[in-house]
């Protein structure tokens, strides 16, 4: 295998590939470890509605517990919490059936983790939610709030809160939306961290030996790259287009993030968010090299 050497490492992108691209009267309990407030404001109440329809109304106090208020789409009022570490679960009576046989993940009732993904009613008027289908009967994208996932017999669903309780009512009872639901997943925010995945590869540990990819060139096929960004400003050798686009650019993102982790700069981070093989570089705040913590201006 060739060494890495310090100095740049030049990456050639090769191919630009598109890619796919109704409440009752509340209930009340105390439950243990507060889950921040709404976007991890803490100390603020915070509006759940749960894909059954009901709401959980979730309000941390001094004491370290948080007051939790059920506010039920019907008739049914019954509910329970689970405390699971830091998270808080707030079940309804009508979704224990469909716990118990398999058919419901139950991250769609750990308020904790709702709210800070922002999935409260103050931050967003859906249900992020990924059905799989018995027999793969996926419905068309032509559908509302439906996203064909043909790959695992499933679709992405967006059910609009103010309809929660009649999605509902056809999960379980199927008459048309909810037809032939095998299981529902909650949909959950994913961001990638740049900044642990180099280090996950001993990255550091090659840069104190001072390699960091020089003389080396790599070839990204890909999805193309965006030549504006910050970290990729000269360190692409080449860029070829074998699709029917009219260029390179990078739609999806992909591409871009490729070659970053390979060779970015960390110039839009400063610092903070190297590729494996970057090289010294600048921003408005100093300069840096690979693995150096400090850094000096000029």
């Amino acid at each position: 295998m060739r060494p890495l050497r310090p100095a740049g490492l030049a990456a050639t992108i090769l191919a630009a590939l598109p890619l796919a691209a109704a409440a009752g009267a509340p209930f009340a309990v105390a439950a243990p470890v507060p889950p921040a407030g709404a976007h991890g404001d803490p100390g603020r109440a915070a509006s759940i509605t749960l894909i059954t329809g009901d709401r959980a109304v979730v309000t941390p106090t001094a004491t370290g517990r948080s007051s939790v208020a059920f506010l039920p789409a019907g008739t049914n009022r019954g509910f329970s919490t689970r405390t699971v570490g830091r998270d808080v679960y707030v079940i309804p009576d009508a979704a224990v059936p469909l716990l118990r046989a398999g058919r419901l993940d139950d991250e769609l009732f750990d308020v904790t983790k709702l709210v800070e993904a922002g999935y409260d009613d103050a931050h967003r008027d859906t249900i992020p939610v990924i059905a799989t289908y018995a027999g793969g009967a996926v419905p068309a994208a032509r559908d509302a709030g439906v996203r064909p996932l043909p790959s695992i017999g499933g679709a992405a669903l967006r059910p609009r809160k103010s309809d929660a309780a009649a999605f509902w009512a056809d999960l379980v009872a199927p008459k048309a939306r909810g037809a032939g639901i095998d299981k529902l997943w909650l949909d959950r925010p994913v961001r990638g961290d740049l900044d642990r995945s180099v280090a996950q590869i001993g990255a550091p540990q090659a840069w104190a030996q001072g390699y960091d990819g020089a003389g080396v060139t790599v070839a990204v096929l890909d999805s193309g790259y965006d030549p504006n960004h910050p970290d990729l400003r000269g360190r692409v050798a080449r860029a070829e287009n074998f699709t029917d686009g009219e260029n390179a650019y990078d739609q999806a993102g992909h591409g871009t993030h490729v070659a970053s982790t390979i060779a970015g700069t960390g110039a839009a981070s400063n610092g903070l968010r190297k590729g494996v093989a970057p090289v010294r570089t600048c921003s408005s705040a100093g300069c840096w090299t690979p693995g150096a913590t400090a850094r000096s201006r000029g």
